[in-house]
């Protein structure tokens, strides 16, 4: 098992297109920072690499290119920004917007993920 199957993974599904998602990089960088090595954080956008380079403002996290939006659908997300929380064990223990995201929330869910 990968050490990173032994963290939860916060994967932020955004397009550099979108006021909305936009307004939720800083945070999500933030989390990413705050988290290392404690959470993964990955980005899933359906724009092209070109569009991810040139967003601004820039994301601090990996992100996959879904230009398909084949995860999108297989995912259920249907508005953006989404994110999805999910634990050690492959579950989703949250989908939806960001704003629910908040850093004492993760650390609660990091802390009882933990036991």
């Amino acid at each position: 098992m990968s050490e990173s199957a032994n963290r939860m993974t916060l994967v932020s599904v955004w397009s550099p297109k979108s006021a909305a998602c936009k307004k939720w990089i800083a945070p999500i960088n933030e989390l990413s920072r705050v988290f290392t090595g404690k959470m993964e954080v990955i980005g899933v956008t359906t724009a092209t690499a070109a569009e991810v380079a040139d967003a601004d403002p820039k994301i601090n996290f990996p992100c996959a290119l879904d230009t398909g939006g084949k995860f999108l659908a297989d995912a259920g997300v249907t508005s953006l920004p989404c994110v999805l929380l999910i634990d050690t064990n492959s579950v989703v223990r949250y989908m939806g917007h960001p704003a629910a995201v908040t850093t004492n929330t993760l650390q609660l869910l990091l802390k009882s993920n933990e036991q």
